[in-house]
């Protein structure tokens, strides 16, 4: 029987109770709105709790409310078991307080690229909350979608050009690519902002050799831990938007951890980013 991965980070980093997480959601969903006609192709958003970044991820997914996405590519970097390829959750379904989400097995197959680092490895998703978290927004803005979860170890270059050319060949009109990724990691609010606009006008520029370049340049010489957890997946959707050579970045929302819980000395930057095709 296909694996089904309970929502192991339910009643932590967002309500388990059902109503109480739909309540979250929806309140969240109701106080913003959407800054174009047309969903973006590519979304960029945060993974902490819900009370810390909730309101920025909502921003980034109120752009897709009621878009006509039925599969959705799920991107992010491991935060606890380190490996050497990406890995891929291609069989079964997810759960969360909201009910089950199945996986595209089909699209899974099409990027499954063993010889290249890309592989079947379900139970590597067990430990990491950056792609839970996203799902039970996903299910109040969409219906009927699927999901391909890749979570991203420390991919080689040829891993990654081979993801980029299998996630860009298969970016359909009715596909979806969300990277998970906090900013900068526990400096002060005044340094965080700094650093973080840097890295946002890195993303906007759509170079990733730009972005590659200013996260090394801000991990050097500033104060932090990292400036973007998934600095690899975030590279590996600026690759995929120069490939097909017709998307703009744009920024939706910007916040730190310092307006929701107040503690101005040790902060966690989040940005909610679009990716829209242009004509």
């Amino acid at each position: 029987m296909p694996y089904q991965r309970k929502p192991r980070f339910a009643g932590s980093f967002y309500p388990l109770d059902k109503i109480k997480l739909e309540e979250t959601i929806d309140y969240l969903l109701s106080r913003i709105s959407k800054i174009k006609k047309s969903p973006p192709k590519i979304l960029i958003v945060p993974h902490a709790g819900i009370d810390y970044s909730g309101s920025v991820a909502g921003w980034g997914f109120k752009q897709i409310e009621g878009a006509d996405y039925y599969q959705v590519i799920l991107l992010g970097v491991s935060h606890y078991s380190p490996f050497d390829f990406a890995a891929i959750f291609d069989k079964g379904g997810w759960e969360t307080p909201l009910g089950s989400v199945f996986i595209d097995e089909d699209l899974s197959s099409k990027i499954i690229n063993p010889q290249h680092g890309i592989v079947s490895q379900p139970k590597i998703h067990e430990p990491e909350h950056s792609l839970e978290v996203q799902l039970p927004f996903l299910q109040k803005v969409l219906s009927n979608f699927k999901i391909v979860p890749i979570l991203l170890g420390f991919i080689s270059e040829e891993t990654k050009t081979a993801l980029v050319r299998k996630i860009a060949e298969n970016l359909s009109p009715n596909t979806l690519l969300v990277v998970s990724s906090d900013l900068s990691h526990y400096p002060s609010d005044e340094t965080a902002r700094r650093v973080d606009q840097k890295t946002i006008n890195a993303i906007l520029s759509g170079n990733p050799v730009s972005f590659r370049d200013t996260i090394e340049e801000l991990e050097k010489t500033q104060k932090i831990e990292t400036a973007a957890c998934g600095k690899a997946a975030i590279e590996i959707a600026l690759l995929i938007g120069q490939k097909l050579g017709n998307f703009s970045f744009e920024l939706i929302k910007y916040a730190n951890s310092s307006e929701t819980f107040g503690d101005k000395d040790r902060v966690v930057g989040y940005a909610a980013i679009g990716a829209w095709e242009t004509l």
